[in-house]
């Protein structure tokens, strides 16, 4: 019943006492009651709007709260109440007019200063927010709430140090309020001031134990620190806490999948979607667990549909691009990047590097301009790899750069700066140095097509010889090869980076040689731990990475890393007598196919680059077309890149005159048969600025001489380092001009080109690049260099 329902005036003591006590469900029952009889007593519409908001119901309190305000006209009160009811409601526009006009009542109004104030930030509109939060600090000393909204608005202005020091104000004015510390270092966090971040945290938590999301938040603080144990327990009782709660699943899947533990990232995925079937975050976490389980179409779906709900999730687009990137679909995965906004270039990095593959080169003029002049802002981050055929790369500078921007802004400075794990002093006394070698690509890949050799060859009564493989566990001979030539061999794919190097620390290596780098799947984040004594970079990746905490030394020879070039490495260099590059001299050559059977004509002179696509250029293109020309009847024999980049390379060689049915695209095959039939070709053709590396040395095994010329980069200088080690110093250019010229004339003098290949295949297994096993001694000795200290610039 309606209390004292037979008087003329509204009950309005016994509402407010209904509201007092939190008797919401009678307060809001007895107004409405009240609100049939006296349709114009403001505080009765008032009471209403103040229950149902209280209740949650923002979008119901607009109504009553609306019409108090419109019998009242001038009460500030009541329009802060109708904006905080029109804010909740999700009706912004209108909440941030209501507050104006509720300030312009009363200036010196606290809470609506505070409420407008947050309101502005979520809206974007940080600048509005800032004059609030300063308004607010001229008033009232010390209000933390101002300090914690104006941290928000000067990080949303880009003005992230006076942010760090008003976030940090708002921590030092609230240590005994768990929620608002929480909140304090989430935005700590985001702003990506760790230790401030992980201190709010932990007062939240020394407060409350039992605040969920600062568990969770402590995680992501854990996960990018490298502390897998740590990280995955908060998560994990993020999720004891609040199960309820899909932020908090989302939270665990994503650190599963940091620290490679797939099973349970998709677990908690496939959780926060039965809670929450809309989430986008869901959904991309659930794609990144599926990738890293081989799962790739099922990844690719959980990235569309949380494309779907978001269409500006940039993380579900950049995943979804790097998993058509790692098929091959290349024309797909490029408007994937550039559909990106970034403004540290990674993006337009991984644009730039598909186009490339596919030999799209309509932007790469205005792609150049961009990444040069990205490569001036300290914040870039590009994926060096996939910059190394870029033409403005053949700059030594620009690539030490790259790979210094890389590195820090890749690993945080937090990372590059901890206590390494192993003492780099430390020379224990052993029988045997112990070698390390880590890879994703001890299989049947090109890099074991080099070094299997190398594995075999190892003198193991004083080496120890330990291999690191976190690539696919394939049972193909070259894995077994791998296994069998190793004292020990670690699968070490489903660890983190900090449990992949604590197992390396424990195993006692003393030399890591990282085979990897920059290039595809590596995982740099090992060697930033520094859990061997010394690090050294080979193979893989063709020049610096950029910091000496990745590595001590870059295995190099006289020809791709003269002494004079020591300034374009953050390592030292350590340089081999010949070649830096391994080869199998066992390595077998199957049975020469007729001319027919490759579909090559018999007759026709056959240059051949059987590089991957994305080394070519147009300014290689004007090379080889008008070699073409100049060689009636000849063929450019090149490896099959899939029909989006065979027709992109065919209307390049058209523009330039040459038709189509002169590059002949050659299928993939097995290593054996590949190498019997490049027995067919007559003259190789090297690329710049990155240069031929495996196939370079491919062709030379086979007897077929490579025309190079010279660069200013390790990568642009590897072709000379190879024809240099195989005897062919002649073959050796230093520019276009006379890499046509060398060309032009040995396709024209068959005779000329007979004795170049006969000396070749004469000198063969007696020149450095195919002596496997005076390869093996002279790195062997180099480690032994390395290890005493000694200079290993010899």
């Amino acid at each position: 019943m309606l209390p004292h329902s037979n008087s003329n005036q509204p009950p309005i003591a016994e509402l407010v006492n209904l509201l007092r006590s939190g008797q919401l469900e009678r307060l809001v029952s007895a107004a409405e009651q009240c609100s049939t009889r006296w349709q114009n007593s403001a505080p009765v519409w008032h009471l209403l709007g103040l229950g149902l908001l209280n209740l949650g119901r923002a979008n119901e309190a607009v109504a009553p709260l609306s019409r108090a305000a419109k019998l009242l006209r001038a009460d500030a009160e009541v329009l802060e109440h109708l904006a905080l009811a029109q804010m909740q409601a999700g009706r912004s526009k209108e909440a941030s007019r209501s507050f104006e006009r509720c300030l312009e009542l009363d200036p010196n109004r606290l809470g609506a200063l505070v409420s407008a104030a947050s309101l502005a930030n979520s809206q974007g509109n940080h600048l509005a927010a800032e004059k609030y939060c300063r308004r607010i600090l001229r008033q009232f000393a010390n209000q933390p709430e101002a300090f914690f909204n104006l941290g928000i608005a000067l990080r949303g202005l880009d003005r992230s140090a006076e942010a760090l020091n008003a976030l940090r104000q708002a921590a030092s004015l609230t240590t005994t309020s768990s929620i608002a510390q929480n909140d304090i270092g989430l935005q700590l966090l985001e702003l990506g001031a760790i230790d401030d971040a992980e201190s709010c945290l932990r007062q939240a938590l020394a407060v409350d134990s039992g605040i969920a999301m600062a568990h969770a938040n402590l995680g992501r603080i854990l996960q990018i620190r490298g502390q897998a144990t740590e990280a995955l327990a908060a998560f994990r009782r993020a999720v004891e806490l609040a199960p309820h709660l899909p932020e908090a699943h989302v939270n665990l899947a994503g650190g599963c999948n940091a620290f490679n533990q797939y099973p349970e990232g998709e677990a908690a995925s496939r959780e926060a979607l039965r809670l929450a079937p809309s989430m986008p975050s869901a959904w991309c976490n659930l794609g990144n667990a599926l990738t890293g389980q081989q799962r790739g179409s099922e990844a690719e779906a959980c990235y569309r549909e949380a494309l779907r709900i978001e269409p500006a999730y940039t993380d579900a687009r950049n995943n979804l691009g790097n998993l058509l990137q790692t098929q091959r679909r290349y024309d797909e995965a490029q408007p994937c990047f550039r559909a990106i906004r970034d403004d540290r270039g990674y993006a337009l990095g991984k644009a730039f590097y598909c186009a490339s593959q596919i030999c799209d080169w309509k932007l790469r003029g205005k792609d150049e301009a961009a990444l040069r002049l990205k490569l001036k802002a300290s914040d870039t981050y590009i994926d060096p790899f996939g910059f190394l055929a870029l033409a403005m790369t053949d700059a030594p500078e620009l690539q030490k750069r790259l790979g210094e921007l890389a590195a820090v802004n890749h690993f945080g400075v937090g990372l590059l700066e901890q206590t390494p794990m192993a003492d780099p002093a430390a020379r224990p006394q052993r029988d045997r140095l112990r070698i390390g070698y880590l890879s994703a690509d001890f299989f049947d890949h090109a890099t074991m097509h080099l070094m299997a050799g190398v594995l075999a060859a190892h003198d193991r009564s004083r080496f120890a010889i330990q291999l690191y493989s976190y690539g696919p566990a394939t049972d193909d001979a070259y894995r077994r090869q791998a296994e069998a030539d190793a004292d020990l061999f670690r699968d070490i794919r489903n660890l983190s980076d900090a449990a992949a190097a604590a197992l390396i620390l424990a195993d006692g290596v003393d030399i890591l040689v990282d085979l990897k780098g920059y290039t595809q799947n590596a995982r740099l984040g090992i060697t930033a731990r520094r859990p061997a004594p010394i690090i050294a970079s080979w193979l893989g990746y063709p020049g610096t990475l950029g910091h000496r905490r990745l590595a001590d030394y870059i295995i190099g020879d006289p020809v791709v890393t003269p002494h004079e070039t020591a300034d374009q490495f953050t390592e030292a260099i350590a340089q081999m007598p010949h070649c830096y590059q391994p080869n199998d001299r066992t390595r077998a050559v199957g049975p020469c196919p007729s001319r027919d059977e490759a579909g090559l004509p018999n007759e026709a002179f056959v240059f051949c680059s059987f590089n991957q696509t994305n080394k070519f250029n147009p300014e290689t293109v004007d090379v080889w077309a008008k070699l073409l020309l100049q060689v009636p009847g000849s063929v450019l024999w090149l490896l099959a890149a899939g029909k989006v980049a065979e027709e992109n390379l065919q209307r390049e060689f058209g523009r330039r005159g040459v038709a189509t049915d002169r590059l002949i695209f050659a299928p993939r095959l097995p290593l054996a048969g590949h190498l019997g039939r490049l027995q067919l070709a007559d003259l190789a053709l090297d690329t710049l600025p990155y240069g031929s590396h495996t196939t370079g040395s491919d062709a030379l095994w086979v007897g077929v001489p490579m025309v190079t010329r010279t660069g200013n980069t390790f990568a642009s200088r590897v072709g000379a380092s190879l024809v240099s080690a195989a005897g062919l110093p002649e073959m050796i250019t230093n520019n276009w001009e006379d890499y046509s010229r060398l060309a032009l004339e040995l396709a024209l003098d068959r005779q000329r080109l007979a004795a170049l290949k006969q000396k070749l295949v004469d000198q063969r297994l007696q020149s450095p690049l195919f002596d496997t096993v005076r390869f093996t001694r002279n790195l062997e000795a180099l480690y032994e260099r390395i290890w005493s200290d000694r200079p290993v610039l010899a």
